[in-house]
């Protein structure tokens, strides 16, 4: 027979699977629509980035609304439009701890940019959520943060 208790594990961690990928798939979102504030509720306090594969950057450790309004906010304010295309999530939780990689394709128009107006950007991201508590997800019984 099947076990019940095994079966629930089972659901919970496919739920909070689902529900890992809607927080990247909403920090996309609030990227595109440039929705500063929602999109500090997708992180911890501080958070630990490495974009040293695109920009001549050192991957580090800073805080979560300083890096946002510094390093999106202000470093993309010029585009005209964004879309940030993720596909192909893999999703490994352990307790409280989740590592995420997606694909990405991502596309910024900026008119009169030289070259054309369009650069399209493609890669992986990989993540690492913490479940973080108080969270107003845990009125519903998730592990996962909060995501507005």
């Amino acid at each position: 027979g099947i076990n019940a208790e095994y079966m629930g594990f089972i659901i919970w961690i496919s739920m909070d699977k689902q529900e890992i990928i809607e927080v990247i798939n909403k920090m996309a979102i609030y990227l595109d629509s440039q929705k500063w504030e929602e999109m500090k509720d997708c992180f911890i306090e501080e958070v630990e980035y490495d974009y040293s594969q695109i920009f001549d950057l050192p991957a580090a450790k800073v805080n979560t609304a300083e890096w946002i309004n510094t390093f999106w906010k202000e470093g993309l304010k010029k585009w005209t439009f964004l879309m940030h295309f993720l596909s192909n999530f893999e999703v490994n939780v352990v307790g409280d701890k989740a590592d995420a990689k997606c694909y990405v394709n991502c596309l910024h128009v900026l008119n009169g940019f030289p070259g054309g107006d369009r650069l399209t950007v493609y890669g992986q991201y990989e993540l690492c959520l913490l479940y973080t508590s108080p969270s107003p997800r845990d009125q519903r019984g998730s592990r996962m943060p909060s995501s507005a």
